[in-house]
Parts: structure tokens; sequence; C-alpha cells
């Protein structure tokens, strides 16, 4: 269903909270993001469409530093969290974060098998590699669809895939030889998930103020918490009794966001079949803001139309019954004068 809503140009989000890549040399135990891939590549392999771009790109919050997973170590670049307020702007967004393009779920898979190797992991007393970090996986997929009656129609649709490190007790975890930096990613990991905890909480009270600039990790969720994103939370817990804590304050987070009402926004570009082979570039399209103006207006008309025949079959019945009871009287007469 969520790559369905992708294929719509919608924005959506997968929040998970664990293991969202798997293992992706093992098509049983393959994870979120190699499946959504081959999904994604398996309904662009149609006839119709004419043309299709998938780029990707892997962001890391550890520490509250951002981290680009898909660039070389030494790569200097700095990476920033921006906004784009515009009518139709990207939104929050992390600048000079870079965004590779993948031909095939194989692509994929070899650019998260080359993340994995960057990705902050270490041991605890409740994890053998336990994520040390958050993650946010996206694949931006743009293409052009030939429609029955020869127009071709752009889309452009965005998945993104967010993992979350656990929350932790030091009790439960337990110290390890790295006893300060674990105890420094701990404090870190449960601070960010605390915030989106009150994130969740504002939300679902209608507060005035949401408090999504306390950390980085609810800053990037922003459109995903409320905003224009289809979301959906993947809750996967532990039948253990050794982990009834961290399962009950999961299912805590996956209730609370449940009431979460968001407003997606599609994005669509009809271009005549003139314009896309290039003899008028002038005109002949219609962009997204129009097209939904045009969907609404044809949703306000058939509403309109359903209340007109619902008035004149409430007429015709009226004008029914009279007609019964006028027959009905000028039998009585008849048999009266009889």
């Amino acid at each position: 269903p969520i790559n369905d809503q992708l294929k719509k140009s919608l924005e959506v989000t997968n929040i998970i909270c664990f293991c969202m890549e798997g293992n992706i040399t093992s098509a049983d135990e393959k994870g979120i993001i190699p499946r959504a891939a081959e999904a994604i590549f398996s309904s662009l392999d149609r006839e119709e469409i004419v043309e299709s771009r998938v780029r990707v790109s892997y962001l890391e919050i550890y520490n509250e530093n951002l981290s680009d997973l898909l660039v070389p170590v030494e790569s200097k670049t700095k990476l920033t969290i921006s906004e784009d307020r515009a009518k139709n702007g990207r939104g929050v967004f992390c600048f000079g974060l870079s965004e590779e393009t993948v031909g095939s779920a194989e692509d994929v898979l070899s650019k998260l098998h080359m993340a994995q190797q960057r990705r902050h992991v270490g041991e605890t007393r409740m994890n053998k590699q336990s994520s040390r970090s958050h993650c946010l996986f996206s694949l931006a997929v743009r293409t052009k669809e030939r429609t029955a009656d020869g127009m071709i129609m752009e889309r452009c649709g965005k998945l993104h895939m967010c993992d979350l490190a656990g929350s932790e007790s030091a009790k439960s975890a337990g110290m390890t030889n790295e006893g300060a930096s674990r105890e420094r990613e701990r404090k870190n990991i449960n601070r960010s998930l605390l915030s989106l905890s009150r994130v969740i909480t504002a939300i679902q009270n209608g507060d005035s103020r949401v408090p999504y600039r306390d950390s980085k990790l609810t800053r990037l969720l922003q459109e995903s918490l409320g905003g224009r994103c289809k979301t959906c939370i993947i809750a996967t817990v532990s039948p253990s009794v050794l982990c009834v804590e961290e399962t009950l304050s999961t299912l805590s987070y996956a209730q609370r966001a449940h009431g979460i009402k968001n407003k997606p926004i599609q994005s669509a570009l009809m271009v005549t079949s003139a314009q896309h082979d290039g003899n008028n570039p002038a005109g002949g399209q219609i962009d997204a803001q129009s097209w939904q103006e045009l969907e609404m207006k044809l949703l306000y008309m058939t509403s309109e139309m359903q209340e007109a025949q619902a008035a004149l079959a409430k007429k015709h019945s009226q004008v029914q019954t009279i007609e019964d009871r006028a027959t009905a009287a000028e039998a009585r007469a008849l048999a009266h004068l009889e």
C-alpha cells in the first residue's frame, strides 16, 4: 500500500523502530528497504511508463551530528537542516545531502551494503549489533506516464524510511569497554526520542507551538508528523520478558502517533503529447495546484448532481403520491354517484 501511495505522486514516510535493512544477502531475511526497492522497480516495468528516474540518499544522525552515508569518509561537505517555505517547495530538507541515481533494486542493495560499513553500531548487553544512531533512507521516483488519451503525466513521489535507534536504560543496556562513549550515545538517543514524544503529544493536544526544533530528528520528520506526507509507523517488538520495558515504550509511541492526521499533497503535472514531443513548448500543461482545483471542482459538481437527483426523486415521489390520491378520490366520487 505504501508503494501504491508513492505511485500517486505522494511523499511517504515509514517510521521504523527496528531493522529496515535486514540481511541484504538473504532473500528471506531482507528488510523493508530492499523489499520496497524491488516493489518500486517492478511497478516501473510497465508499457505506459515512457521514462523514469530513481535517486537515493542515506542520512545518519549520530550524537546530533549529520552524516552522509553515501559519500567517502574523507568528504568535507557540511550538512545543515534548511527549510523551503515556498508554496510548492521542498519543506524541511538536509542541505548538502548527496543523491545517487540507481537503475535497479540491485543498485540500491549495493548502496546499502556500502552504507552499512559506515553506520555506527555497537554491542550492548541487550543487542550484539545495536544501532547507535537514527538513519533516514530516501527514494525519490520521477516518472513520465502515457495516459489512455495520449497525454503525458509527469509524477514525482518520495519514500522516506526512518530507522530509529531504540531507547535504552543504563541498567538494561549495560556498560562495555567504551563506557563513556556508549553513555553519550545512550543519552543522545533517549533525548531525541523524548523530543519525538513531545512533538507527538503537542500535535495530539492541538498545541499552538510544536517543538520540532528540539532535536534534529524531529526537525527532519516535521513533514511526516502533521505535515504533507503519508506516514506509516512499523513497531517491531520482542516477545522476551527481558525487553518488556522497551516493548511497552515502542507500543506507546505507535499508539499515540496513531491519532495524528497529516495532509498529503500530490505532485503531478499533465503535459499534452504535442508539448512532450517538443512541438508546442509554450502551453498545454496543467500544474499540480490546477489539477487539484479541477479535481475539487469535479467532486463539487458531482455532489451537486447527486443532490439534484435526490431532490428530483423526492419531487417525483410527491407528485406520484398526489396523483394516487387524486385517482383514489375520483374513484370514490364516481362510486358515490352510482
